[in-house]
Parts: structure tokens; C-alpha cells; sequence
């Protein structure tokens, strides 16, 4: 497939709800797809640091508003890891909500062990943030390298994450079970 430059009208079909009101269909990114904010905070990000030099790193999960911090919906879920925001260290079970959970702030902290930490974003429902919110919040939190089965088990059986297995794994077999499912 070769890529094209073509001039569409300004209001396009494909951009336009098309009721004739001139409203796009992109209002919830603001107008903008090309951003991916959603302010209705319909996010599901796994953040991935493959940074470590055997056993890759670190995984943790952020659901929410990736561009409005301090939401009150707003989760990170960091298991077995050592993020502290604004002096703020984690709730029960690694777990940070509202103000406390920032996603521009937990992914910084992850690079600070180097540049390669993956991001998966997927759109999520209300129900399934909640699920996987309340998964969290009930899971026994984590010791040091069972960070990737954390996070595996908060997502397992819940929307488009379905059944991903059993077992102890590593951050980059996650990243790998995690990129074959479909971001929207």
C-alpha cells in the first residue's frame, strides 16, 4: 500500500457526524484524533521498562486520563515497585488514585532507568476502568519479579484483555501477550 496525499472537503464525511450540524465526530479528542486525549478518561495503558539488563525490568498499569492528572478515576497500579508522587508513596497494594496518579509522572519515572519503556494503550469502557481498578485494589500486591503477573492478573477476563494465561512471566513476555491484542 502506497501512501497518498488527497484534499478532502472541509467537512468530510469521514470526519463529520453527518446530521448536516457540522459537528466531527472526534469531540471526545477535542477535535483532534491525531491526539488520542480522551477527556472522558476512557484509557488503559500498560507502561512496560525493558531497561533491565537480564530480566527486562518493570511493568506497571495507568487507567484513566493520561492528560488531566489528579482525576479522581485516575489509577496507577505500580506492583512491587518503588514510584512515589509528590512525596506520596502508594496506597494498599502499590496502588495510587486521583491526584496521586499521574501518567506523564509514572512513565518519566520509569525512563529514568533508560529509554526503552513501551507504552500499550488501549480504549477501555467506564465499566472495564472500574473492574480493573477494583481488581487492583483487591489484589495482594506483589513481590520483587512478580510485577508482570500483577499486572496480568488485574487484566485477565476483563474486556478485550480476555484470558491471558497463567504463571509467572517476564515484563517482555507481557509487552509480547500485550501487543497482540487489538487497541480498539
Amino acid at each position: 500500500m502506497s501512501p497518498q496525499v488527497v484534499d478532502l472537503p472541509e467537512k468530510s464525511a469521514c470526519a463529520y457526524d453527518g446530521s448536516m450540524t457540522g459537528q466531527t465526530i472526534y469531540a471526545y479528542t477535542g477535535g483532534n484524533p491525531i491526539s488520542r486525549s480522551d477527556p472522558m478518561g476512557l484509557t488503559t495503558v500498560v507502561v512496560v521498562n525493558l531497561n533491565g539488563p537480564t530480566w527486562d525490568n518493570h511493568v506497571g498499569l495507568f487507567v484513566g486520563n493520561t492528560s488531566t492528572p489528579g482525576l479522581r478515576n485516575n489509577m496507577v497500579y505500580d506492583p512491587g515497585g518503588s514510584y512515589v508522587y509528590n512525596g506520596h508513596p502508594s496506597g494498599e497494594n502499590y496502588v495510587y488514585e486521583g491526584q496521586d496518579a499521574n501518567y506523564a509522572d509514572y512513565v518519566a519515572f520509569e525512563r529514568r532507568d533508560g529509554p526503552n519503556v513501551k507504552t500499550y494503550r488501549f480504549d477501555t469502557t467506564k465499566e472495564e476502568e472500574a473492574q480493573i481498578i477494583q481488581n487492583a485494589t483487591n489484589y495482594d500486591g506483589a513481590a520483587p519479579l512478580y510485577c508482570a503477573k500483577s499486572v496480568r492478573n488485574v487484566l485477565n477476563g476483563v474486556g478485550r484483555f480476555g484470558k491471558l494465561g497463567t504463571g509467572w512471566l517476564t515484563p517482555s513476555s507481557l509487552a509480547d501477550l500485550i501487543s497482540k491484542i487489538p487497541r480498539k
